[in-house]
């Protein structure tokens, strides 16, 4: 967005000052899903950040260990590497999935057996 007498870049935060922060933050991920898969925008769950931004599926790690040092099983590691987020502006660590930060590495599997019972 430029402006109209000088041609110069509008900043984000006078954007911010003019549209408020809501209707700001829905601007910039209508923005976002033109250029980018909509599905792929996310939005940070932390209250106090809201950021959005584009998510792209990690590798899966064949040697990854939860924090125990106890390796994971093939379907853990292909959730982590699928649902695991960590917000660019904030860190806040959360899964895109449930929405439940922080992530929660190495239950996945406990959840599909309880769902079965």
């Amino acid at each position: 967005m430029k402006c109209k007498v000088c041609t110069s870049e509008i900043s984000q935060d006078f954007k911010i000052q003019v549209m408020g922060k809501s209707k700001y933050d829905d601007y910039e991920r209508k923005s976002m899903g033109k250029f980018f898969d909509s599905e792929s925008v996310k939005t940070c769950v932390n209250p106090k950040c809201g950021e959005s931004f584009v998510f792209e599926h990690g590798k899966v790690d064949p040697n990854a260990r939860d924090e125990k040092g106890q390796k994971l099983s093939q379907n853990n590691a292909e959730h982590f590497a699928k649902n695991r987020c960590r917000c660019p502006k904030c860190d806040t660590d959360f899964c895109i999935g449930c929405k439940k930060s922080p992530y929660h590495l190495g239950i996945y599997e406990n959840y599909k057996l309880r769902k079965k019972l």
